[in-house]
């Protein structure tokens, strides 16, 4: 769990009424903050990953606020549109498409709240931004620039300026190579350019996501802060801008939003600051919690944590402070009432009936499979769920399905769920090219396609042979004396082309007048694409369909 320092005194006054660090550390768990250390005004908390907007003292005491009574319901934000404009070039689409930027003024910094602002942006570059592959931001002193900002791509020969804690003018390329910040991330750009942000006075703020300008420092006299948020993931820039504006803001008197113009097609973009609503009702509570609580009581716990609840028509309507961005359902908001309510007031009761556990019948077919290709000396492995989108299209051999991708994946070259298991028993042949010969490995897991828009979700069996010398008749050999084993049947095998395999060495495979599977000897170009060095035979069957 990320690790944040705050300074007791800071909190105090930003929660804005003095209580005993006794009940401040009685009330910090149900903040999800649990005390490390305390060495005199600094607390080390450990906070819970979900809740960014904990990273700093500032959304700290706003939550405290509702636990201790002192403002209890939604924090409202006064926003509006800043004269602030960011123009964005079409050639930072290929490099780092998204960018997003906020004005917060007439703020008040002193010495502690320039260092939380600081352990902010670290803890959601580490967090939401990836280690800034995704995400990086910046923080500027506004008056010091131009009202129009430009985010480009420039060579690194031609991007000169002071960076951030420098004396010295340095190039993209002296950036680089010279700078604390310029080793550690220079991985993430290409190697000849890199994005920037300039002012209209040519003053260059930044080259994202590595360094910030020396020029636009914060400092204790900056009263209006201009932030932009960079990255590969539109939903995690917002998410990353709206917590560390809304967090700035309660050291401060309002939120502007930055219209970024696409340069190419003159749309402009906004963060979405609507509060997500939500419904809940007793019945919910009751089903997820065990506790049976009034609509009323319900209210009071929400607006504790910083919700706004209403009673409308017998549910509980709600709205969803902004900076929350791990709130998605009802079940999140259920959670809050159980936090709100006091786990420890919680009442443990015990089961009613006592039963006996027994494996599934899916569970025990999946044991029976695995020592089956254990006997024939395959060796399992287990490979991830997801996978790239162009591995799962090109290994979806399941006719009339379509593949599921995922809307906002987290990891770059996990963004779908396999269609099939070979393509991961191929990785895993790649990575053992160092072991002796033949390679034979076997892999039972969950595969899932779409078909008419719906899901459906398998248990898979597949297996690879790899040798310096190896048929389709040989895999066949497996294959059958596997589906003997199993069922007592033996497979018929129908013509099927598929471009992975060599035509003609491949087919579908058959089982009382039911398709199962398929069989194949890999063609050679895509084995150099896999990156595997001898010739391969898969085999890959639908456990399900074949035995329940």
């Amino acid at each position: 769990m990320p690790t944040i320092k705050i300074n007791y005194e800071d909190l105090i006054s930003l929660i804005g009424k003095s209580f005993d660090p006794n009940k401040i550390k009685e009330v910090l768990p149900n903040a999800k903050c649990n005390i490390e250390s305390i060495e005199g005004n600094i607390w080390t908390l450990e906070v819970t990953s979900d809740r960014p907007d904990h990273f700093s003292s500032e959304g700290i005491s706003r939550t405290l606020k509702g636990l201790l009574g002192v403002e209890e319901g939604l924090r409202k934000f006064e926003t509006k549109i800043s004269d602030v404009e960011v123009i964005a070039d079409e050639s930072v689409k290929l490099i780092r498409p998204f960018i997003m930027s906020a004005v917060v003024s007439n703020l008040k910094l002193d010495d502690e709240s320039i260092v939380q602002m600081m352990q902010l942006q670290d803890k959601l570059h580490d967090g939401i931004g990836q280690r800034r592959k995704l995400v990086s931001m910046g923080t500027y002193d506004l008056d010091k620039l131009g009202r129009k900002i430009f985010y480009k791509v420039m060579k690194l020969r031609d991007i000169v300026f002071v960076p951030l804690g420098y004396k010295n003018e340095m190039n993209g390329k002296e950036i680089l190579e010279i700078t604390e910040q310029g080793k550690k991330f220079r991985s993430i750009i290409p190697n000849d350019e890199a994005p920037i942000l300039e002012d209209e006075k040519g003053n260059i703020l930044s080259m994202p996501p590595i360094i910030n300008g020396e020029q636009s420092r914060v400092t204790e006299n900056t009263k209006n802060i201009f932030i932009d948020v960079t990255g590969l993931s539109k939903v995690r820039v917002e998410d990353a801008l709206v917590v560390l504006s809304t967090s700035l803001c309660e050291r401060g008197y309002g939120i502007e939003w930055v219209k970024v113009v696409d340069k190419s097609t003159s749309s402009i973009t906004l963060p979405n600051d609507k509060n997500k609503e939500l419904r809940i009702s007793p019945e919910d509570v009751k089903k997820n919690l065990g506790l049976e609580l009034e609509s009323e009581k319900i209210i009071r716990l929400l607006r504790s944590v910083r919700f706004e609840a209403n009673l409308v028509g017998g549910e509980v309507v709600v709205k969803v402070p902004i900076y929350r961005r791990d709130v998605f359902s009802s079940v999140d908001v259920i959670e809050d009432v159980a936090i709100a309510f006091g786990y420890n007031n919680l009442v443990p009761e015990s089961y009613l009936m006592k039963t006996t556990g027994r494996p599934s019948e899916k569970k025990i077919l999946e044991r029976k499979a695995k020592l089956v290709m254990v006997g024939m000396e395959f060796q399992e492995v287990v490979t991830p769920f997801l996978c790239s989108l162009q591995k799962a299209n090109k290994w979806n051999y399941n006719l009339g399905s379509k593949v599921i991708e995922l809307e906002n994946p987290s990891i770059e070259g996990y963004d779908s769920v396999r269609p099939s298991l070979i393509p991961g028993l191929l990785s895993s042949i790649r990575r053992s090219a160092h072991a002796s010969l033949p390679h034979k490995v076997f892999e039972v897991g969950r595969v899932a396609v779409a078909v008419n828009s719906k899901v459906h979700e398998f248990t898979n069996i597949a297996a690879a042979i790899s040798d310096d010398r190896i048929d389709l008749g040989e895999g066949y050999m497996r294959l059958f004396w596997f589906i003997k084993s199993m069922t007592g049947n033996e497979p018929k095998l129908e013509a099927f082309n598929f471009d992975n395999f060599l035509e003609g060495r491949s087919a579908r495979i058959k089982v009382n007048d039911l398709f199962v599977g398929i069989i194949g000897e890999v063609n050679p170009d895509n084995l150099l694409e896999e990156g595997v060095r001898n010739p391969t035979v898969v085999w890959e069957l639908n456990l399900e369909k074949l035995i329940l």
